[in-house]
């Protein structure tokens, strides 16, 4: 068990240390200090993060009038935003320094007279202008330690845009604060209505889970009062009001939005404190559910690096504990890990809601891996653990509700039990008799269920041998006829929908497919992103599956051009689809032992994807065996010798029907 947390701590490490944030260049993005938005729909989007590369004067507390006396002042680097000055994984410098200067040029500003700027926090204290006009502030900026006030109250400010579309975001910064200083949150430009209600919607949000948390965490404590021995219920509790107290410090930063003169060292050390003593609570609920698949001894070492960590927040300064957030990470990573670990054991075991935590805990792993990848600005991302924690916690509410409703439950069947043995034999049996034909009528039912969707994976043959006996041998087919369908472009198609739409089209395409399949008498093999599969001449041979398989390719062009038809009507994006047919030799047959599929391998598939990818958009190409074999039910154009991938010169035709 050591060994394997050793191999994945050095994993997550590898992972921190390789990845490098950089700005995608398919996005309206800050790129040299500059940022075009004519392109911008902001009526339409809203808003737009200012993300990217900004110019950074390290060291330097620059105004407008600064750069209006010397236009051709030089950066010191362009630095990315979010970020850090002091981040390698940001940057292509490593700047040292507690203060510096961002500058943001933005050429065709779109939108309205009034816009908005929506800014969250910095390290750990800004002036921000606009063209020459001071818009927002936070805390106390200077190149002096002692003058310096750090604040992080999230603002929404309104702007008057100038008359000529363009805006020059001059920000000075200073950090003696944070162990890494800059600005690490997103800065969005955008129309005054919606960055508002984008912020108050926020606000209400975090405002809603931190009152339910908080009603849960009063009710189950109110319940471990009433039963000193309940300690899921305690431990369940103290989670629900540490995760109320995070709430309240991150994210919209409701406790210095209603405190404003809240100090940030105290909001900090609360802040770090919900993680350090949060897991240790997490992991005594998991203990408590779990005790059966739990170690103490790992148990009590939990606990106590929660303690020493806890006590690192409290008596060192806060430049030193933030600067050890990336070891608290590994430490809260390593826990999780144990945590998934014990739930698995459970699974196995057969504890009761282990499925239920598993699930739960499942979603909290990846939301805290995400978290901490977007903490350590590796991704630029919003941080989801509070959504997926809630989640958790309900679920782990509901758990504990079911508990105590068991035993309730419980009380009132050993009553139901002593009335029942009044009742005569006769009727016993009666009773037991219907209850075993209900339970003989689901059990066909069940097995008829499973019989349709065996049939629905696997071709009926194949479902029956496996049936019979428990294996399927693989088979040789000598003749049959491989067809490949791709979308063409489908990776640029797929980034102006929505992962929804996507699913829905390719859905709706391949629905159609598996008609026109059916009607010929071809077999679907299966379906690879955007790329579908199918076969004529198994499992039952036959000798017309030439012709077959072209006829259904041909239905298949057909539909596509109609589907392509409507959608230019609407307008709306859509696949335009290539098709390639070989015929030859296959073996086919079902590999494995879990999560059965039929599948074919042999040089036919690969020529047959061939001929789709050397094809053209609304075409069916085929090889010259399956030419030979439908050439006189099908009209057909010769393309010559055609360059295939790994095949040389190939024989190739178009095909219609006559």
């Amino acid at each position: 068990m050591i060994s394997l947390f050793r191999w994945i701590l050095l994993s997550v490490t590898f992972l921190f240390i390789s990845c490098k944030t950089q700005v995608d260049p398919r996005l309206i993005a800050v790129r040299q200090g500059r940022m075009d938005l004519s392109s911008w729909d902001m009526a339409g989007k809203g808003k737009i993060s200012l993300d990217g590369e900004w110019e950074f004067y390290s060291n330097q507390l620059l105004t407008p009038n600064d750069f209006k006396k010397d236009s051709t002042k030089k950066p010191d680097d362009f630095i990315l935003v979010p970020g850090s000055w002091s981040d390698p994984n940001a940057n292509s410098k490593i700047f040292n320094g507690q203060y510096g200067t961002y500058r943001l040029t933005i050429l065709h500003c779109p939108g309205p007279e009034l816009m908005a700027l929506r800014l969250v926090d910095a390290n750990s204290s800004y002036i921000l202008w606009i063209n020459n006009n001071q818009v927002a502030a936070n805390g106390r900026v200077s190149s002096n330690p002692d003058s310096v006030v750090p604040k992080e109250i999230p603002l929404v400010k309104i702007f008057q845009k100038p008359a000529d579309d363009s805006l020059q975001i001059v920000i000075q910064v200073a950090n003696f604060f944070h162990a890494k200083g800059g600005w690490r949150t997103r800065i969005e430009l955008g129309t005054q209505d919606y960055l508002q209600k984008q912020r108050d919607r926020d606000r209400l949000i975090e405002s809603w889970l931190a009152g339910l948390l908080f009603i849960l965490f009063i009710y189950h404590f109110l319940i471990f009062l009433l039963n000193r021995k309940e300690m899921a219920s305690f431990w369940f509790a103290m989670l629900c009001l540490v995760s109320t107290i995070r709430i309240i410090v991150t994210g919209e930063h409701l406790l210095y939005t209603t405190f404003p003169d809240f100090p940030l060292a105290g909001g900090m050390r609360i802040e770090y404190l919900t993680i350090t003593m949060g897991v240790p609570i997490y992991c005594m609920l998991s203990y408590e559910f779990f005790k059966e698949d739990w170690s103490v001894r790992i148990r009590n070492i939990i606990l106590l690096l929660g303690g020493l960590q806890s006590l690192l927040i409290l008596f060192t300064p806060v430049q030193t504990f933030t600067g050890m957030l990336i070891y608290f990470q590994g430490i809260v990573l390593l826990d999780c890990f144990y945590l998934v670990y014990i739930v698995i054991r459970a699974m196995f075991n057969k504890r009761d809601f282990a499925i239920v935590s598993g699930v739960s805990y499942g979603l909290c792993f990846a939301a805290i891996i995400h978290d901490i990848l977007v903490s350590q600005l590796i991704i630029n991302d919003p941080f989801l653990l509070f959504y997926f924690f809630t989640v958790f916690l309900i679920m782990q509410a509901y758990i504990l509700a079911f508990k105590n409703s068991k035993a309730y439950k419980e009380i009132g069947f050993l009553s139901k039990e002593l009335n029942e043995a009044n009742i005569t034999l006769e009727n016993k049996v009666e009773e037991r008799t219907k209850q075993l034909n209900a339970s003989n009528f689901q059990l066909t039912d069940e097995k008829r269920k499973s019989d349709e969707l065996l049939l629905n994976i696997l071709p009926a043959e194949i479902a029956e041998e496996l049936r019979d006996t428990g294996s399927s041998k693989a088979r040789r087919f000598p003749s049959v006829t491989v067809m490949f369908t791709d979308f063409k472009d489908f990776t640029r198609l797929s980034e102006l929908l929505t992962p929804e739409q996507l699913v829905h089209e390719i859905d709706y395409c391949y629905r159609h497919f598996d008609q026109i399949i059916e009607k010929h008498g071809l077999e679907k093999i299966k379906t690879m992103g955007d790329a579908y599969i199918c076969a004529g001449g198994l499992p039952a041979m036959n000798f017309t599956h030439p012709e077959d398989a072209v006829g259904a390719a041909l239905d298949i062009r057909d539909f596509m051009d109609r589907y392509k038809s409507e959608r230019s009507a609407i307008p709306a994006p859509f696949f335009e689809i290539r098709i390639g047919l070989h015929t030859g030799p296959v073996v086919a047959g079902i590999v494995g032992s879990k999560k059965f599929a039929y599948d074919i391998w042999g040089d036919t598939v690969n020529l047959a994807a061939r001929m789709e990818t050397s094809g053209e958009i609304s075409k069916v190409n085929i090889s010259d065996s399956t030419y030979q074999m439908i050439k006189d039910k099908f009209n057909c154009t010769r393309r010559g010798k055609v360059e295939a991938k790994n095949k040389g010169e190939v024989d190739m035709y178009f095909v219609e029907r006559k």
